[in-house]
């Protein structure tokens, strides 16, 4: 595809406008048409950027001239959109989870493969360099044998975050709480730097946002097809909110990361270059809004997904790829209903 990429958007919500401001920075691409079922929205981003505007993405899908379909829906309204999107042979970008169960998630990969298009999944972490660098740090075996890792991600949102939204913390659009929406990011961390994992131990409950469907407060031991044991624990209950906290241990050091920045980096071989990994930096203030403010990492992960479909390749993190966190909630989840250790896969 050497033409301009063309991009219809599905969902006018405010993760939409994440992408928007992205795709407006990156060159070889043009947002072409949105679409949303309230017409006042679709219409309202449509006329700000002169875009075609639909009420219908069937119809946005088959006339407005996209070659990818940008899915920003609710989370469990996707699995009908991108079969749509495939069978009508679109290239596929969903938000994160790119659906809420993996029986969904796999009628959508199906799709996809039977139609020769591809699918990304936005785990936008993985764009960030001091991620990256940790990651080549643990395949240097610098940390040695991985021991431990573990998440704290506690987290706060306020009774209007999921009263006024209709949909936030059910189980048939959102998919779960705080795991599933909030703590996924770093569930897709853990295994893309530790590896697929053979086993999890789960509790959930609800102790402040007690009328929601699932949970506030999730905690989870995981013990990784490597041998290392880690644990999550995550939370939208715990006011006013708190840095998210993610170490990983090993024999020869260990690595500490508190809101996206490394605070602590220890190990037998430290290298004057080391240091870097202290300069880079980004404001999180996931910790009490879910109101994303910095693009930049959005931008990375769909520069990269726009130059993989130009070159016809699978984009990094395909849909395999981002079905993997999805599984390992889906497992806590059923170990906490079943009080029981789950092994995966599921």
């Amino acid at each position: 595809m050497d033409r301009l990429i063309k991009v219809g958007i599905v969902g006018c919500g405010a993760i939409s406008d994440v992408h928007i401001k992205s795709y407006l920075e990156i060159s070889g691409v043009e947002v072409v048409a949105v679409s949303d079922i309230n017409e006042k929205a679709a219409r309202s981003v449509a006329e700000k950027y002169n875009w075609q505007w639909y009420t219908d993405y069937k119809e946005m899908i088959c006339k407005s001239g996209a070659d990818v379909i940008d899915i920003c829906t609710p989370s469990g309204l996707r699995k009908d959109i991108a079969i749509y999107a495939a069978k009508n042979k679109k290239h596929i970008i969903a938000e994160k989870p790119i659906e809420v169960t993996l029986d969904r998630i796999d009628s959508i990969l199906e799709a996809c493969s039977e139609n020769q298009v591809f699918i990304s999944g936005i785990f936008n972490k993985r764009y960030k360099d001091i991620y990256r660098q940790i990651k080549n740090i643990i395949q240097e075996n610098r940390l040695g044998k991985i021991i431990l890792s573990d998440v704290s991600m506690k987290w706060y949102r306020p009774a209007e975050y999921y009263k006024n939204s209709g949909w936030r913390g059910t189980w048939a659009l959102d998919g779960g709480g705080a795991l599933m929406n909030q703590c996924i990011h770093y569930v897709d961390m853990l295994q893309w730097l530790l590896g697929a994992v053979d086993n999890v131990f789960g509790q959930t409950d609800k102790f402040v946002h007690t009328y929601i469907e699932a949970e506030d407060t999730a905690a989870a031991l995981l013990r990784f097809k490597s041998g290392a044991i880690g644990m999550i624990q995550a939370a939208t209950s715990t006011y006013p909110g708190f840095s998210a906290r993610f170490s990983i241990n090993g024999e020869n050091g260990g690595i500490v990361i508190e809101d996206d920045k490394v605070i602590e980096f220890k190990c037998k071989d430290q290298r004057p270059e080391d240091d870097l990994l202290f300069k880079a930096n980004q404001a999180n203030i996931g910790a009490s809004t879910n109101i994303v403010t910095n693009y930049g990492l959005h931008k990375s992960q769909l520069t990269a997904i726009l130059a993989s479909i130009r070159e016809g390749k699978e984009p990094e993190v395909n849909g395999i790829e981002a079905r993997k966190a999805v599984e390992i909630i889906e497992a806590i989840y059923m170990s906490s209903v079943e009080n029981r250790q789950v092994k995966l896969p599921l």
